[in-house]
């Protein structure tokens, strides 16, 4: 079982090499997205099969994709966004997307609402975790930020 764990972390991390270098991200950046990016993928990984729940495993790893990006972020002093693109890229629902427009072209509506709306709750996922972190962060670092009163 880990041999499948390697892997699939050694495949995603060379996909995101790759796509950070076509993207053109800073040098800085890259190695740091793409460990972020595979560690996200063998997350979302651990907690579907463990588990059994699909959408649970996209919650934790968009949620450990936002906070690793904003805390790259920090680290590294660039903005999130840098971060967030390459680890959120093992998540999209390619598949799904492709399954909805098959069931559309070869006219299986119930295939393609029940497909489509598989990828659109697991693309809602991803985008509403990725925001609630980063409005998180953000709500902390201003209360930090603040000038103390004398």
């Amino acid at each position: 079982m880990l041999i499948y764990y390697l892997r699939d972390f050694v495949a995603c991390f060379g996909a995101t090499i790759f796509y950070c270098i076509i993207m053109s991200l800073p040098k800085k950046a890259l190695w740091m997205s793409s460990l972020s990016s595979a560690l996200t993928y063998i997350i979302y990984r651990v907690v579907f099969l463990s588990i059994d729940s699909e959408y649970m495993g996209y919650l934790a790893a968009s949620c450990f994709a936002a906070l690793s990006a904003e805390v790259l972020a920090r680290a590294c002093k660039m903005p999130a966004t840098i971060f967030i693109f390459p680890a959120v890229i093992p998540l999209v629902p390619g598949l799904g997307l492709y399954r909805t427009m098959l069931c559309l072209v070869q006219s299986d509506m119930n295939g393609f609402a029940s497909e489509g709306t598989k990828t659109l709750i697991i693309s809602g996922i991803i985008a509403v975790t990725v925001a609630v972190v980063n409005a998180f962060f953000r709500n902390i670092l201003k209360r930090k930020q603040l000038p103390k009163k004398e």
